[in-house]
C-alpha cells in the first residue's frame, strides 16, 4: 500500500469498522503531512512489520526512513513528529511538517542546534516572503544545498536584516547548491547588501527557473560574493533584463567583475534578456568559461551593455581558448 502526495489525509480511515490485512507486508507514506492516524477502529495486519517514508533528494538518490512502534497506528501518529524532531535529519523538505513551517519565521529559532541538516527543501509555502530568516542562516552551518520551489507569495531567498557585517562570514560556509524554481514574485535573492563582506565561498552551482518577476540576479557587490561559482543556469524567466544589473551610485570609472571559475553557464528562454551584465561602467571577466549555451533570448545582443559609439574593438574578449563549447 502506498500514499503518495495527499497533503490533505489525515487519515486512512474515518469509521469505526476494523480493517483486516492479511498479506499487507508494505505501507509507504510520502508527502503526507496532515495525516494523524492510520484508522479510528482496530487494524489487523499481522505481516507488517514497517513503514517506509521516501525522502527524495532533488540532487541525488532517494533516502528511505522506516519505522515502527507497537502497531500501525501508533507508528503512523509518532512517525512525523520523530521525523521532525531527528537530531541527525541531514536532509528535510520542509512542507511535510507543518508545525516547522508555522515557527520558521518566529522569534524563537525552531531548529535544534543540534540537526545535522545537510539539503533543505523550501516548497509548498505559500505564506513565505521570504526562504531563509538570518536566525537560520547562522545555525545552518553544515547545509551544503538548498532548493526553493513554488511557494507562491515569496519575494526574496535570504532575509539578511538584522546580520552585523561580522557575522556575515560565517553565514551557511558550506553551501554549494542553489536551486530556485518556479517562484512567481521572486524579485531579489537577498534583501540587504553588507558592502561585500558577505561571502558565498563554498557555491557551486546556482540555477533559477521559472522565476518570471525576476529582472536582474545580481549586483555586482553580490557577484564579487560567489568567487568560486562553476555552474550557473537561468531558465524561462520571462522579465530578466540582466543577469547583472548596474548599482546606483556608481562612478565613472569601469571596474570589472570577475567569475574566476565559472565554466558553464546556459540562458535559455529570456525573452527579455537584453545582455548579462547591464551598465557600462563594468566590464565582464570569465577567465575559465567552457561551455556557454545561450538559446531563445531573442532581445539579447551581447554580454556586455553597450551603444555603438562604444564599442572599442581592441578590447580583449572576456573568453579565452579554454571555452570549447559555445552554442546560440
Amino acid at each position: 500500500m502506498e500514499l503518495d502526495g495527499l497533503i490533505e489525509l489525515k487519515c486512512f480511515s474515518s469509521g469505526g469498522c476494523t480493517l483486516i490485512f492479511p498479506l499487507l507486508e508494505d505501507v509507504i507514506v510520502n508527502g503526507c503531512p496532515n495525516m494523524k492516524f492510520f484508522s479510528e477502529g482496530p487494524i489487523k495486519a499481522p505481516k507488517l512489520e514497517r513503514v517506509k517514508v521516501g525522502m527524495t533528494e532533488w540532487h541525488g538518490p532517494t533516502k528511505d526512513r522506516y519505522f515502527w512502534k507497537e502497531n500501525l497506528n501508533m507508528t503512523i501518529q509518532n512517525m512525523f513528529k520523530e521525523m521532525a524532531t531527528i537530531a541527525g535529519a541531514e536532509f528535510v523538505r520542509l512542507f511535510e511538517f507543518p508545525k516547522l513551517v508555522e515557527k520558521w519565521h518566529n522569534e524563537h529559532n525552531p531548529i535544534n542546534l543540534s540537526w545535522q541538516l545537510e539539503t533543505l527543501v523550501v516548497d509548498k509555502c505559500p505564506s513565505f516572503i521570504n526562504a531563509m530568516p538570518s536566525k537560520l542562516m547562522l545555525v545552518l552551518e553544515k547545509m551544503t544545498s538548498l532548493q526553493v520551489r513554488e511557494c507562491e507569495s515569496l519575494e526574496e531567498i535570504f532575509d539578511l536584516q538584522g546580520l552585523e557585517a561580522v557575522e556575515s562570514t560565517r553565514v551557511l560556509p558550506r553551501l554549494e547548491n542553489l536551486n530556485f524554481i518556479n517562484l512567481p514574485k521572486l524579485r531579489q535573492l537577498w534583501n540587504k547588501d553588507l558592502q561585500g563582506t558577505m561571502r558565498f565561498n563554498a557555491l557551486y552551482s546556482l540555477t533559477l527557473y521559472k522565476c518570471s518577476n525576476l529582472r536582474h540576479a545580481f549586483t555586482p557587490s553580490m557577484a564579487w560574493c560567489l568567487a568560486n561559482l562553476y555552474h550557473m543556469e537561468i531558465k524561462e524567466c520571462d522579465q530578466m533584463e540582466g543577469v547583472i544589473e548596474e548599482e546606483e551610485g556608481q562612478g565613472s570609472t569601469v571596474e570589472k567583475i570577475t567569475f574566476p571559475r565559472l565554466s558553464w553557464m546556459i540562458l535559455k528562454w529570456l525573452p527579455n534578456l537584453t545582455s548579462f551584465l547591464s551598465g557600462k561602467n563594468h566590464a565582464l571577466d570569465c577567465p575559465k568559461i567552457e561551455y556557454l549555451r545561450i538559446a531563445h533570448c531573442s532581445k539579447m545582443r551581447s554580454l556586455t551593455w553597450q551603444s555603438s559609439l562604444d564599442i572599442n574593438h581592441n578590447t580583449p574578449s572576456l573568453f579565452t581558448p579554454r571555452m570549447n563549447h559555445l552554442v546560440k
